[in-house]
């Protein structure tokens, strides 16, 4: 069951990294009875992330277009994502319900992880495991996905990227324009395709630093003007536990019997949005995620120490690394922020 966890969350995680899409939760959870969850923002508006604020500084009217309609699309629809992990090419159905900046989604049947749901707005994310009847909260991804998107834009705006426009063909049957951003040596780094109208993405694709896709996904259908209620985006199961990452932590803590270091919860940290247990070569640890809204940071945990070679094979691109012992374990922080701020984050860390 360990196992089988990570790749949900992964999968999932995946599709909406790529769609770079939002919402807003409002009501945190109550452990009594299953908790109702989701809601709107104060005085039942989607808050205010998103919209033409997101995109002012972005000149080109078509990226700025996109931009502002992370916060205000209005649409039900069907996409597949795929990724590759550990070799094989991971591929599912999806049923999207968007509204402004709440999502719901829900995988579809015949797919791995089939009867998954996420519920998601800009500051929560709530997935239901039918087959456990746990609610897993986390901070939400959407706004990382925003960030993101805005850096690719701001990249080709600030001469670091080229951008190359075409038609795109149809997509979920309607007409798109298809956007291939490279950088200065020619290489693809994503293409998305775009309805030119309202600056929805329909598909999106992003590429590794040898050419192959990373992680994808297309909408096969979309309907503009959906029936949507309020329900849509609340979990109320009944008996349903509600588990954290730092209840996750805890958990496989006392399992592999590693300490559970972490990234103290204070404003100005980073966010906790994943743990899960890692295998290198029998070295046994787990691996945490946080995430800034600039980018993301890796917190490995080791009971014996890896050797340099096996570290360098965690780093990609526009990484730093830091490596530090605490008692007896090896503690690897990674991530896309300056190494000043790792060493910070290494000095506050806790157990």
């Amino acid at each position: 069951m360990e196992r089988s966890r990570p790749r949900i969350a992964l999968i999932l995680g995946v599709g909406l990294l790529l769609l770079a899409s939002f919402s807003s939760a409002q009501n945190p959870p109550r452990r009594e009875g299953g908790p109702p969850m989701g809601g709107r923002g104060p005085g039942g508006g989607p808050g205010r992330m998103g919209g033409p604020e997101l995109g002012k500084e972005i000149q080109d009217p078509l990226l700025r277009r996109v931009l502002e309609a992370q916060g205000r699309l209005r649409y039900s629809g069907t996409r597949t994502v795929e990724f590759r992990e550990e070799g094989q090419r991971i591929r599912q159905t999806e049923y999207i319900v968007r509204d402004g900046l709440r999502q719901r989604t829900e995988v579809a049947p015949g797919s791995p992880n089939a009867g998954t749901i996420i519920i998601e707005d800009r500051e929560q994310r709530l997935q239901f495991f039918p087959e456990r009847n746990e609610i897993e909260s986390s901070p939400s991804r959407l706004r990382e996905g925003m960030q993101r998107l805005r850096m690719s834009f701001k990249g080709f705006q600030n001469g670091m990227l080229n951008l190359r426009r075409e038609p795109g063909g149809r997509v979920a049957g309607l007409e798109t324009t298809k956007l291939t951003f490279v950088d200065r040596r020619g290489n693809v780094l994503q293409t998305m395709w775009v309805d030119p109208d309202n600056g929805m993405i329909l598909k999106r694709d992003l590429r590794d630093p040898l050419g192959a896709s990373l992680g994808s996904f297309e909408f096969t259908r979309v309907n503009y003007e959906p029936r949507i209620q309020n329900d849509d985006f609340k979990i109320d199961r009944r008996g349903a536990k509600i588990v954290s990452q730092r209840d996750r932590l805890f958990q496989m803590s006392r399992r592999l019997n590693i300490p559970p270091f972490r990234i103290p919860e204070e404003p100005g940290n980073p966010r906790l949005f994943s743990v899960r247990p890692i295998d290198l070569g029998g070295r046994k640890g787990i691996h945490q995620v946080y995430g800034f809204d600039e980018g993301r940071v890796s917190l490995f945990i080791f009971d014996e120490p890896l050797d340099r070679g096996r570290i360098q094979g965690l780093v990609r691109d526009r990484m730093n690394v830091l490596t530090v012992q605490r008692d007896g374990f090896q503690l690897i922080f990674l991530g896309e922020v300056e190494r000043e701020e790792l060493e910070r984050l290494a000095r506050i860390v806790t157990k």
